[in-house]
């Protein structure tokens, strides 16, 4: 017996992008609430980066996580969705600037990614590795959102397209 529902081409890609957002997300939410639990443990390894001390060092392991989760969420939901991945991707970037730099100076430390589950010495080329696939995959999400057609509202506003017509008929 046949199923019922056959996926159409042009929604296998829709349902790969969607999973592949939501896996995004959820890498976000549970790297950022990794840290939130322990925030010595974070705050140590931001330390140990020797880029920022002090307050700034404090600074850093309080937002970072905190950006985790709210950028995850937004991702989540796909919700403002250029200034997330935007946002996800100068993060990723200076992540993994930070681990080059590490690197360079030949620091032995962990990343602090995923707070008590990264106290093992880093693996330099495989972090920037992963990195670079992260930053790689919301690039692409990225490019995909600078293609969605928008539109201007009456207040002068850019909304997606979907958010002011209905059914054809546009909204009040």
């Amino acid at each position: 017996m046949a199923p019922l529902h056959q996926p159409t081409p042009s929604q296998t890609p829709k349902k790969v992008l969607l999973v592949a957002r939501v896996l995004m997300a959820g890498f976000f939410l549970i790297s950022g609430a990794l840290k939130m639990v322990d925030l010595q443990r974070f705050h140590d390894a931001v330390i140990n980066y020797h880029l920022v001390d002090g307050p700034l060092a404090e600074w850093v392991a309080l937002s970072v996580p905190t950006a985790e989760v709210v950028l995850g969420v937004l991702l989540l939901f796909n919700l403002f969705p250029l200034g997330t991945l935007f946002s996800l991707i100068a993060m990723m970037i200076t992540f993994t600037v930070a681990i080059g730099m590490a690197w360079s100076r030949d620091l032995d430390i962990n990343c602090g990614c995923f707070g008590k589950l990264s106290d093992q010495s880093m693996d330099y080329p495989l972090s920037i590795a992963l990195n670079s696939g992260i930053i790689v995959v919301l690039g692409i999400f990225f490019a995909l959102a600078l293609r969605k057609p928008k539109v201007m509202n009456k207040h002068g506003y850019t909304l997606p397209k979907n958010l002011l017509y209905e059914k054809g008929r546009r909204r009040a």
